[in-house]
């Protein structure tokens, strides 16, 4: 008993005793509670909340001045688009109806005048070009000549016939282009001639009793529109009157 009482007495020094420490545990007043927890999510669906009803306002007032404005502003802009009314530069006509005989008008002075320039330069087209395409043939017909004859070699007869071939080939190139300008000079003179038809028929118009005529028509053979005509509607004359004095003055003999 003695032995035993004697080895509960004995005790293991402190530096040889191994203990276990646990962690401290970080003080209570760091970590949130549940209570505070709860307070931030709540303050942050209160929030989103609140944006919400922040951007419904602000459509409600959006919508608001677009029904009370949006009136107002697009029938301004309305009026501001509105045509302002075409001013006519000429007095109102009395809806009659005058016509011109163009089988006429092309046998008049200036129309005649117009048409010779125009046969004139077809006229010296056709001359020169009537040349040329002769003497083509001569040297044709004279290459023929010389290969019966034997006269040419092989190089020569080569070189002959492409110079024949090329010079048919520039007279056709040419005639064309000549062709396509005397069109284009024809066509030129008819829109000015016509102008000028134009010209003449209002002044005409303007100068009969009354108010002037609201329309002037044209017909002729080849496209006869007016089936029934009032004679004392025809200006023809009148027109070609107009018309002759724009005519180049005759050179007379002194």
């Amino acid at each position: 008993m003695e032995e035993m009482e004697d080895k509960k007495e004995v005790v293991t020094p402190a530096e040889n005793r191994t203990e276990f420490i646990a962690p401290a545990a970080e003080p209570e007043a760091d970590q949130p509670e549940a209570g505070e927890k709860k307070k931030k999510k709540c303050s942050c669906g209160h929030m989103a909340h609140w944006v919400v009803e922040c951007l419904l306002l602000i459509a409600v007032v959006v919508l608001f001045i677009l029904h009370f404005c949006g009136g107002k502003c697009a029938s301004s802009d309305n009026e501001s688009t509105k045509s302002t009314p075409v001013k006519v530069a000429t007095k109102p006509g009395n809806g009659n109806i005058l016509y011109l005989n163009m089988d006429t008008i092309y046998e008049c002075a200036l129309w005649k005048e117009k048409q010779a320039i125009l046969d004139e330069e077809a006229d010296k087209l056709e001359a020169s070009f009537t040349t040329r395409q002769k003497k083509l043939e001569a040297d044709a017909a004279q290459f023929q000549k010389n290969v019966q004859a034997g006269v040419l070699t092989e190089e020569q007869m080569q070189y002959t016939y492409q110079q024949l071939g090329e010079a048919d080939q520039k007279i056709k190139e040419d005639y064309q282009t000549a062709m396509e300008g005397l069109a284009k000079k024809q066509a030129d003179i008819t829109e000015e001639m016509m102008q000028v038809l134009r010209d003449a028929a209002n002044t005409v118009n303007n100068a009969v009793d009354g108010s002037p005529a609201s329309y002037i028509i044209t017909y002729s053979s080849a496209n006869p529109t007016v089936i029934v005509a009032d004679p004392t509607r025809d200006i023809t004359r009148n027109v070609i009157e107009e018309l002759d004095k724009k005519c180049t003055p005759k050179k007379t003999d002194k």
